[in-house]
């Protein structure tokens, strides 16, 4: 096998990884040093909320939706997909501890090099910065709709644009922290607020008089391509798991932390399905919150799901930042070089 490096295991076995030619340099050494434990700050709760946070989001809302379109072949395919990505997320780990690599770009470039690796690079951030997108909209309507009233002037703004502003400064500088355990704070707020967010809706079947009266069909194989498109999306943090784990004190203790955020994430996103599927029946809208009849439980679901937006932003978006700083870094390195040929020249 020339030409090509395997990562191996103390026994000798080949490893779970095969490395690209252009992943190692000409001696051997591995491109990247490895991730040494205790290196991190995070402890086993701070990567546990981080990696809850990371998966409780616009997911949870969408639940009741694929649970009525699907039946409980919906409840199957949630189970289904948090099981898969959990084991992904723990194959990214196992390839990171076997080839030293820190982020998950790093493992892409030694899996198939660094030219191929530039095209996952541009859609890994193609997918961050379309999140983005997503995020800035869901946070500048229900700002909207929570402050009816208010009222910006500012030449080129509207008064959702000024909210959506204020709600981007605010949480602006959580994207520059290069240690994630000081997130973890931000995403105890986001695991509260999901929490909140069930009992909200629970409160809403009692006190309203909502109840729990419409019956879920067995399944419905017409509504399983939704389903597992809304599921996919609510256990989509897998890419960002390789930054959590190099940012733990004690990296050995990362399979738990991510099997218990798994387990949390699909109880209230299984449970809150259940419980919508059965409040709503067919009327049940792409998002929980829709539906509800009485203004006060509406502002109180808005008020939760923009507090979620506001603590998923840094873990989800502080790659936005590295983006920015490598094309400037690239570009001032360009200018250099340009710079010093002129100067060698003359």
């Amino acid at each position: 096998m020339r030409g090509e490096n395997y990562t191996t295991k103390p026994g000798g076995a080949l490893g779970l990884l095969k490395l690209h030619p252009a992943a190692s340099l000409e001696n051997g050494t591995p491109l990247h040093s490895p991730v040494k434990p205790g290196t991190g700050t995070s402890t086993f709760s701070q990567a546990t909320f981080n990696c809850t946070s990371l998966l409780l989001g616009l997911g949870l809302l969408s639940s009741p939706y694929a649970i009525a379109q699907t039946g409980w072949l919906g409840a199957v395919i949630c189970v289904a997909l948090a099981a898969t990505n959990a084991y992904a997320a723990q194959l990214l780990v196992h390839c990171q501890r076997s080839t030293g690599c820190g982020t998950y770009q790093e493992l892409a470039e030694a899996a198939v090099g660094r030219r191929t690796c530039l095209l996952i690079q541009v859609l890994f951030y193609t997918e961050v910065i379309g999140s983005l997108l997503g995020y800035c909209i869901s946070i500048a309507d229900n700002l909207a709709q929570i402050f009816p009233s208010s009222s910006f002037s500012l030449p080129g703004l509207s008064t959702r644009n000024i909210l959506l502003l204020i709600a981007c400064i605010c949480v602006l500088p959580t994207i520059w922290m290069r240690d994630l355990s000081g997130l973890a704070f931000t995403s105890l707020w986001s695991v509260a607020a999901s929490i909140l967010l069930v009992i909200v809706v629970l409160a809403a079947a009692s006190i309203d008089h909502i109840g729990f009266h419409h019956s879920i069909p067995l399944a419905n194989i017409h509504g399983a391509p939704i389903a597992a498109g809304l599921y996919a999306f609510a256990f989509s943090g897998t890419t960002v798991f390789p930054n959590v784990y190099k940012s733990m004190k004690d990296p050995s203790k990362f399979t738990q932390a991510l099997l218990w955020s798994f387990a949390i994430t699909t109880f209230f996103v299984f449970g809150l399905g259940v419980a919508g599927a059965a409040m709503f029946g067919k009327a049940t809208a792409s998002q929980c919150l829709l539906p509800s009849p009485k203004p006060w439980m509406r502002c109180c679901k808005r008020s939760i799901k923009s507090i979620l937006r506001e603590c998923n932003w840094a873990l989800h978006h502080w790659q936005v930042f590295a983006v920015v700083a490598a094309v400037c870094g690239t570009i001032l390195s360009f200018q250099g070089l340009v710079e010093s040929r002129k100067q060698h020249t003359s």
